[in-house]
């Protein structure tokens, strides 16, 4: 219910004035903020979700870094000009690049899980701290 007040108000809003246009764009993201914290609450445990939500610092942080690396890698370093392409290709190109910037970033994410994990915030992992000990005795 929360989404669809979200999206009318979104829709309506284009034809009002602006102080009524401002208002209703207020209105319309708290509506749009509570049927996403009704949605997170409803849905129970959602193992795709919990996963975004446990790497998403390190997503957001190596994202831009490692797409440019891809392309530097897919443009530059293999000679690929896809700006003569037809729209098709490029399209396709792009979708392959994202994928193995998405390849590059789950393996760059399980390196700062593993042993970086200090960098965003994490306590040590129980591996880690069972192997130091077994290293000590």
């Amino acid at each position: 219910m929360g989404t669809s007040l979200f999206s009318i108000l979104a829709i309506i809003n284009g034809f009002c004035t602006p102080p009524i246009a401002a208002f209703e764009a207020i209105l319309a993201a708290v509506t749009g903020l509570v049927a996403a914290i009704g949605f997170s609450a409803a849905m129970a445990h959602n193992r795709v979700f919990a996963s975004i939500g446990e790497n998403s610092l390190v997503y957001y942080a190596l994202n831009a870094l490692t797409l440019n690396i891809c392309k530097l890698g897919v443009f530059r370093v293999l000679n690929i000009d896809a700006t003569t392409w037809p729209w098709i290709g490029q399209l396709l190109m792009g979708i392959v690049v994202t994928i193995l910037a998405l390849a590059l970033l789950a393996i760059e994410n399980a390196i700062v899980q593993r042993w970086l994990w200090w960098t965003i915030g994490k306590p040590r992992p129980a591996a880690t701290v069972s192997a130091m000990h077994a290293k000590s005795k």
